[in-house]
């Protein structure tokens, strides 16, 4: 009888191993994506996935969970944030909960896309950053912009918006007709990695950012 006992032990702690081995290796093939761009932690917040680097002065990059749009987020003062990066960092004081769901370094470097992201799906253009590597942004038309709204200042706009100057298309195509408007966080990040952005803040005035 004791020999059952035992042998039904060892049984339900190797049930249990190996389920933990497959809970990682579901993280890992879900999250695994997040890993390039030197992110070296990835985390579930819910609507978003946040990708911490713990190099110094990193910061972190924060996908959108349902389109995988992206803004990065560098360490530095709450004046020099963007509108996109202050809005999450609000919402984080505010109690936004972030699970730890992967260690990158556990990530076998074939499931890693060494540029940063995956070859872009359809629907999506693709760009170089200012350190070289290339990511993807949903394709936004010289049509879709004309459609956003105008904005005179930053207050104009929702909290994960930028008024921005819109001169280029994200395929690259010059907007002739050029405006500020109430844009997506990820075209403010193709237009600062694509030689820069002229935003206005809320009080109305420009300023250029660049890479």
């Amino acid at each position: 009888m004791r020999t059952i006992i035992i042998a039904v032990a060892i049984l339900a702690l190797l049930a249990l191993a190996a389920c933990g081995q497959n809970a990682t290796d579901d993280a890992s093939a879900k999250y695994a994506k997040y890993c390039g761009a030197a992110v070296d932690e990835v985390y579930d917040c819910g609507e978003y996935v946040k990708g911490q680097r713990n190099n110094l002065g990193g910061g972190s990059r924060w996908y959108d969970a349902a389109t995988s749009d992206y803004m990065d987020c560098p360490v530095v003062g709450p004046d020099s944030m963007t509108p996109g990066c202050k809005a999450l960092m609000e919402r984080q004081e505010a109690g936004m909960e972030c699970t730890k769901v992967l260690d990158c370094a556990d990530v076998p470097r074939q499931d890693v896309a060494e540029s940063g992201v995956e070859k872009c799906p359809e629907g999506y253009d693709s760009y170089s950053t200012q350190n070289g590597m290339t990511t993807c942004i949903r394709h936004l038309g010289v049509a879709d912009f004309e459609q956003m709204q105008e904005c005179g200042s930053q207050s104009e706009c929702a909290s994960e918006q930028s008024c921005i100057l819109t001169v280029t298309a994200t395929d690259g195509t010059p907007i002739t007709d050029a405006k500020f408007r109430c844009v997506p966080q990820s075209y403010t990040n193709y237009r600062i990695q694509s030689g820069g952005a002229r935003m206005r803040d809320k009080n109305g005035q420009q300023e250029q950012a660049i890479a």
